[in-house]
């Protein structure tokens, strides 16, 4: 199971909306199973590009999926605090309540 989620988190493009869709997905699923540092790191990695887009809407999924990721490695919740805070300027209220829930785990 680790190497194929490996694969689709290396393999999938974020070009569309189907490959976001799916690498959160894998996200998600990464954070659920038994922790593995390659597939954190990669998990980590396309959490940090959805916080980066200029997309609302992946900008919810990088908060909602940092907040998941959070619960396994709370170290990362650090690098990631610019991130979060920048989200609750100018986002829908949506994705400002997910980036305060966020900051608390902070």
């Amino acid at each position: 199971m680790y190497t194929v989620l490996g694969e689709i988190i290396r393999k999938v493009e974020m070009s569309s909306n189907i490959g976001n869709a799916v690498l959160y997905e894998c996200i998600c699923c990464v954070s659920s199973i038994h922790p593995n540092t390659k597939l954190l790191d990669a998990a980590i990695e396309t959490t940090s590009k959805f916080l980066k887009s200029d997309s609302h809407n992946l900008k919810y999924m990088g908060i909602d999926a940092l907040g998941r990721l959070i619960k396994i490695s709370p170290d990362i919740a650090e690098e990631h605090q610019l991130a979060v805070i920048d989200c609750l300027e100018g986002c829908q209220s949506d994705t400002a309540v997910a980036a305060i829930s966020v900051e608390y785990y902070v």
